[in-house]
């Protein structure tokens, strides 16, 4: 489904619309779930079970983040099996090297075993053994490991009009949602009891975009709206990634898998608030905030980044 791209301009008497602030999580269990998912340099997955085993508690008093801290220590401990898996894998490669040099070995005694030939025999036969040694077989190629294979999830798709409860099972995801109005758009998040989280969209009219859902919610999502929408679910670990320069115009989520400590020129022409989130392994970090235009360099690393924004936007490695 296609909708125009050109949203009409919201009345020039009400106040620019803020981003309201997600909930604040626990930082070692929202730090550890994202270590996990980055678990295939090892060092991570085990950082990220330990934080989120360390999270836990912190998220149970918080009543908030339970679900993230049992993800970060499931997600890290399935990345040590898997590669454990293909350690042992590729392990089995030297086995079947000392079983094909023993096989050698023993054509080769068995060739030094072989009768002389019988004192009838002629020169000619005698000359011809001595200069024609029997070859030996060659060895089996080692069998290469097979990969393993990324698992994917088909994406989960709806539409709609008007107000509608959406109900999804899926933990923290990113959802890309399209809609066209002329009233107010409001998207929020569900947890698994359908209890209202976290504010994702707040807008008049017409509104494209990728937004974050939060770690606790299990419930889906609640949309109020005048006209039709059009949303797209994925989990979180099948945004976007990329590890050049990045533009955009509105909300985005995306992978950036550049090097860390990596300075970065970052820009917004909108009107409204523009917020840039970073979560790596370093945890948790709010890059810019800013109303209206920005230009400006902040140092970022490789992990998920969550764009607020109106206007069109851009995000440069230096």
């Amino acid at each position: 489904m296609s909708f125009a791209s050109t949203p009409p301009p919201p009345p020039p008497s009400d106040p620019p619309v803020q981003a309201t602030t997600p909930a604040k999580t626990p930082g070692t269990v929202v730090t550890g779930f994202v270590l996990s998912l980055l678990g295939f340099f090892v060092i991570t997955a085990i950082i990220g079970i330990i934080l989120g085993a360390v999270g836990l508690s912190a998220a149970k008093r918080a009543g908030k983040g339970v679900g993230l801290a049992w993800s970060a220590i499931v997600i890290g401990a399935a990345w040590l099996l898997i590669l454990a898996v293909v350690g042992l894998a590729g392990g089995g490669g030297d086995t079947e090297d000392a079983a094909d040099q023993g096989d050698v070995v023993v054509v080769e005694e068995e060739a030094a075993a072989e009768p002389e030939p019988e004192a009838e025999a002629t020169v000619a036969e005698v000359e011809t053994a001595e200069a024609e040694p029997e070859p030996e077989p060659e060895p089996e190629p080692e069998p290469e490991p097979e990969p393993e294979p990324e698992t994917t999830v088909e994406p989960a798709e709806f539409e709609g009009s008007g107000n509608k409860i959406l109900q999804f099972d899926s933990g923290p995801f990113v959802a890309t949602i399209a809609h066209r109005g002329n009233s107010n758009f409001a998207v929020w998040s569900l947890d698994s009891g359908l209890n209202e989280t976290d504010l994702l969209v707040n807008e008049i009219g017409n509104y494209d975009g990728r937004v974050l859902g939060p770690e606790d919610a299990y419930g889906g999502i609640s949309i109020e709206a005048d006209g039709n929408w059009v949303v797209q679910v994925v989990p979180v670990s099948q945004a976007p990634r990329t590890s050049g320069p990045v533009q955009g115009t509105g909300d985005d989520v995306f992978f950036w898998d550049g090097p860390d400590r990596t300075v970065a020129a970052l820009t917004h022409d909108g009107d409204s608030n523009f917020a840039v989130w970073l979560y790596s392994a370093n945890g948790r970090d709010l890059l810019v905030n800013e109303i209206g235009p920005f230009a400006g360099e902040g140092i970022v690393d490789s992990g998920l980044f969550q764009i607020t924004a109106n206007g069109s936007w851009t995000l440069t490695p230096q």
